[in-house]
């Protein structure tokens, strides 16, 4: 494989992690910001992270793991330890993604209903998993930046 198509894979994967990081950044931000605010901020937030979700958060992540399998093959990786813990990592990403999108839609649908109550735990659930993924990302980067092979 030529090193001009190694180097846009890399970027490409770089430029999804990006995307998936700044769309679950925002989509806590402005969870956080408006969860107590009045009906209207908050239904327009739910709104807008379910916006962002699914503009930029969803399809960086997804991009992200598929570019990151392919530069994994390519560059002949699977046999060291740190991409496997990192691959483990973000299948684990994927899935809490998954999770935020169906819990950023089932806000909007219980805000429509008028369960306050299923409304709010969710969007408490939400919050968390969004928190998790924050940390989740940082011990990635660091399994990227670091490549520990003292597995």
């Amino acid at each position: 494989m030529s090193m001009a198509v190694l180097n846009w894979l890399k970027v490409l994967h770089l430029l999804a992690v990006l995307t998936a990081v700044s769309g679950a950044v925002a989509q806590l931000f402005i969870l956080s910001k408006y969860r107590h605010g009045s009906k209207a901020e908050a239904e327009a937030s739910e709104k807008a992270a379910l916006s962002i979700f699914r503009a930029m958060a969803f399809p960086g992540v997804m991009a992200a793991f598929v570019l990151g399998l392919a530069l994994a093959m390519v560059m002949g990786r699977f046999a060291e330890p740190w991409v496997h813990a990192k691959l483990t990592l973000a299948l684990i990403w994927v899935v809490l993604a998954h999770m935020q999108l169906r819990g950023s839609k089932r806000m909007v649908t219980l805000r429509t209903a008028g369960d306050s109550t299923a409304l709010e735990k969710t969007k408490s659930v939400q919050i968390n998993i969004s928190r998790g993924v924050a940390v989740l990302i940082l011990i990635i980067v660091y399994f990227a930046v670091f490549r520990l092979d003292a597995f």
